[in-house]
C-alpha cells in the first residue's frame, strides 16, 4: 500500500531566496520515501526573471520557442524550480546540474553521485506536481479535467478492453473524470518506466474501483510490481503517482509565491489529501 502523510515541514520560509543556491542538502530525504510538490506556475515576474538565471543554454532556447508569453514564464518556472528543488536535495547550484533524458524524455541527473535521488515532473495549464525519492523508480501525471474531448476515440486509441469497459460502465456525465483518472495513472506509470504512448495498452490500471490505491501484481501485466496511488491536488484537477515495489511513504506540499519578497516562496501544509 502506498500511504501518503503529512509532516513537519523542512527549514522553508519567506526568506528564502531563490538567487542563493544551496550549500548543503536542506531537505532530508530517506530512500524508500517520497516528496511531493504541488506549485502554480504563475508565478509573479521578479521570480520568473529569478528562475531563469539558472536555466541551461537549451532550457533557454526551448523557452523562447513558445509563442505565447504565458507559455513561456510557465516553462521557465517549471524549470527553474526543479533546479532550485533539486539544489535542496543534493546541495548542487541550480545552474550547475545537468540533465539526461531516456529514450522517451524521462530526465534523470548526469553526475552518477547524484544517482540515487530520482525525480519527475507533470503540469497541466498552471498547475505542476514534481515528485522526488530515493531508492526508488517513480512517474506522475497532472491533468486538467476536460469535457471537451471525445472520450470514445481516446479511450478505443490507447486503453485496454477492461478500462474501457470501465469508463462505459459510469454515467455518461461522470466517464470525463473517470478517463482522466484512468490516464493519470497510466502516463504516470509509463513515465516511472521511461516507456512511451504505445505502452498505455499494456497493462490495466481499472482494477480496485473502490479505492484509489491500487498494486499491480497481475501475471503478464507491465505494471506488476508498481503501486499507483491516485489524488486530487487542486479543483479541476486529477493526478496519479506511480512508484516502484508495493509500499511507499510520501510526503505533500503545496507552494505558494510570497508577494512580500520578489523572489521568495513560502510552502504551506494542507489537510490530508489522501484521507
Amino acid at each position: 500500500m502506498l500511504v501518503l502523510r503529512f509532516e513537519p515541514l523542512p527549514v522553508f520560509s519567506e526568506d528564502q531566496n531563490l538567487e542563493r543556491g544551496a550549500t548543503q542538502a536542506t531537505f532530508p530525504l530517506p530512500y524508500g520515501r517520497v516528496h511531493l510538490w504541488h506549485v502554480n506556475l504563475d508565478a509573479p515576474v521578479a521570480t520568473v526573471l529569478d528562475l531563469a538565471k539558472s536555466l541551461s543554454d537549451d532550457e533557454r532556447e526551448r523557452a523562447v520557442q513558445f509563442r505565447f508569453t504565458r507559455d513561456r514564464r510557465r516553462f521557465v518556472v517549471g524549470r527553474g524550480f526543479l533546479r532550485h528543488l533539486i539544489s535542496n536535495y543534493v546541495a548542487c547550484e541550480p545552474a550547475e546540474m545537468c540533465f539526461e533524458y531516456g529514450p522517451f524524455g524521462k530526465p534523470s541527473l548526469v553526475r552518477a553521485d547524484l544517482d540515487s535521488i530520482s525525480f519527475n515532473l507533470s503540469h497541466s495549464e498552471s498547475f505542476a506536481v514534481f515528485a522526488f525519492a530515493r531508492g526508488l523508480e517513480l512517474g506522475v501525471d497532472v491533468e486538467r479535467v476536460d469535457c471537451t474531448i471525445d472520450v470514445e476515440r481516446l479511450a478505443g486509441q490507447f486503453f485496454a478492453e477492461g478500462e474501457i469497459a470501465d469508463i462505459n460502465a459510469w454515467p455518461p456525465y461522470q466517464r470525463y473524470a473517470r478517463f482522466f483518472e484512468l490516464w493519470t495513472r497510466k502516463e504516470a506509470l509509463i513515465k516511472a518506466q521511461g516507456k512511451g504512448l504505445t505502452a498505455l495498452r499494456e497493462f490495466d490500471v481499472s482494477i480496485c474501483r473502490s479505492t484509489p490505491v491500487n498494486s499491480l501484481e497481475s501475471p503478464g501485466n507491465s505494471a506488476a510490481g508498481w503501486a499507483v496511488r491516485q489524488f486530487i491536488p487542486g479543483p479541476g484537477y486529477v493526478a496519479a503517482l506511480a512508484v516502484s515495489g508495493s509500499a511507499c511513504h510520501a510526503t505533500s506540499w503545496d507552494v505558494r509565491w510570497s508577494q512580500s519578497r520578489s523572489c521568495g516562496y513560502v510552502s504551506s501544509q494542507q489537510a490530508d489529501l489522501f484521507a
